[in-house]
C-alpha cells in the first residue's frame, strides 16, 4: 500500500496538541508520546533497547510486522532509517502485542482494524469482519497499485483499492468501495469511489445509496447492508429512535450549580458579560462545541470551587473572588467539558447557597 508524502513534523506534532515551533522540539513530543503501556505508562523505548538489545532485530526478522511499522512511519512523518524511525516502529510492534484488536470507523467511515489496550471488538463482531474480508479476496472486483514515489516525493501510477464500509453480522454480505487514484508530482489523488454490494453466492451489484455519508452517521453493524439490498426502513428507524433517544435526554433535569458575582445594586450578575441572572427566570442560549456558545455550570460543587480557586473558570483576566455559588436546573442540549464543567442551552438558577472566599 503507498501513501501520501508526509506532513512536516512541525504539523504532525501541532496537530497531537504540541506547541512545539521547532524540529528538535517537535521530535521530543512526538517521542514522548509513544504508545502507552497498561502498567508502565509511556513506552521509553531507548530504555528497551539498552535493556534488551535484540529487541530491534526481532521485529526485522518479522518481514510482514516490518513492512506494517514501516509504512506507520512513514505516514506519521518519521525519516526513513532515522534514529526515531527505528524507535517508532519498535514501539508500534509493541503496541501491536500487548494491544486487542478493535474493529472502528475512521473519519471516513471505512472500517479499519487497529490494537487498542483498553477497547476489545466482541468475538462476534470481529468473526463478521473477518468474514467480510473473506468476501472482499474471493469476489471478482480489481484491485491493483502501481504507483511509486522518487526521492522528491512525486508519485507515478496509478491503483485501486478495495474498501470496507460495513459488514452483516451473518458475515455472509458487505459493502465495499472500489476507490481508483493516481500518482501526480503533488503526491496522490483519488479518481472515482465506486460502491458494490457483495454477497456470499458470489454476486456483486453496483449500489447508488450514499455509503460514506451513511457511514459518518455511526450505523450499527450491517445497517448500511440492509440500505443496500433496497431495505431503507432500517436506517429510518435508527434515525428515528436516535432523535427521540435525543429529545428524551433534553428533557431531563440536572442540578448543578454556576459561579455569579453580586452587582452594586445587589443583582446577581455573570462575570464573563455583567448579564443579569434572576432567581426563578431561566435563560436560553444555543450551545456549540468549542466553547463558542452556552450556559456553563458544574455538576459536582468541589468541581465548581476548585475551578474558582485555580481561576480557570472564566479566564486567568477575569475575577474568581468574592463570587456567590447559585444552585441551578440545566436542560436542553448539554456539552460536557474538561473538569466537570458542563454548557447547557438552559439554565434556571434556583437559589444562593455559599460564596467564595
Amino acid at each position: 500500500m503507498k501513501y501520501n508524502p508526509p506532513q512536516t513534523i512541525l504539523n504532525i506534532a501541532q496537530e497531537r496538541g504540541s506547541k512545539a515551533t521547532t524540529k528538535a522540539a517537535a521530535w521530543r513530543y512526538l517521542l514522548k508520546h509513544l504508545p502507552r503501556h497498561p502498567h508502565r505508562g509511556i513506552i521509553t523505548i531507548e530504555q528497551r533497547i539498552h535493556r534488551d538489545a535484540d529487541a530491534r532485530q526481532r521485529l526485522w526478522d518479522n518481514p510482514r510486522m516490518e513492512r506494517r511499522a514501516t509504512g506507520r512511519a512513514r505516514v506519521l512523518g518519521y525519516p526513513d532509517k532515522s534514529e526515531q524511525w527505528g524507535w517508532y516502529c519498535e514501539a508500534y510492534e509493541i503496541n501491536n502485542r500487548l494491544g486487542e484488536r478493535e474493529i472502528i470507523r475512521n473519519q471516513y467511515g471505512q472500517i479499519i482494524e487497529h490494537y487498542n489496550l483498553k477497547a476489545k471488538t466482541d468475538y462476534q463482531t470481529y468473526t463478521a469482519y473477518k468474514a467480510a474480508i473473506n468476501l472482499i479476496r474471493e469476489s471478482a472486483i480489481e484491485s491493483w497499485d502501481t504507483i511509486e514515489f522518487d526521492r522528491k516525493g512525486r508519485a507515478e501510477g496509478d491503483a485501486c483499492h478495495i474498501e470496507l464500509y460495513d459488514f452483516s453480522m451473518s458475515g455472509r454480505a458487505a459493502v465495499v468501495c472500489q476507490r481508483r487514484t493516481e500518482g501526480t508530482r503533488y503526491g496522490v489523488k483519488t479518481v472515482s469511489k465506486t460502491y458494490y454490494l457483495i454477497t456470499d453466492d458470489g454476486s456483486v451489484t453496483q449500489t447508488s445509496i450514499q455509503v460514506a455519508k451513511l457511514a459518518k452517521e455511526d450505523l450499527p453493524w450491517g445497517s448500511i447492508v440492509h440500505a443496500a439490498q433496497g431495505n431503507m426502513d432500517v436506517i429510518k428507524n435508527i434515525r428515528k429512535e436516535r432523535i427521540e433517544a435525543e429529545k428524551a435526554k433534553e428533557s431531563e433535569i440536572t442540578t448543578g450549580y454556576k459561579l455569579l458575582k453580586t452587582g452594586d445594586d445587589g443583582t446577581l450578575q455573570s462575570v464573563w458579560d455583567n448579564s443579569s441572572w434572576t432567581i426563578g427566570t431561566p435563560r436560553v442560549e444555543k450551545v456549540k462545541q468549542g466553547h463558542t456558545s452556552g450556559l456553563y455550570y458544574y455538576r459536582d460543587l468541589t468541581q465548581c470551587l476548585d475551578a474558582a480557586h485555580r481561576n480557570e473558570v472564566f479566564g486567568y483576566d477575569r475575577n474568581h473572588r468574592r463570587l456567590v455559588v447559585v444552585e441551578v436546573e440545566a436542560t436542553g442540549k448539554q456539552i460536557a467539558y474538561q473538569y466537570g464543567k458542563y454548557a447547557a442551552s438552559t439554565i434556571t438558577p434556583l437559589r444562593v447557597i455559599a460564596s467564595t472566599l
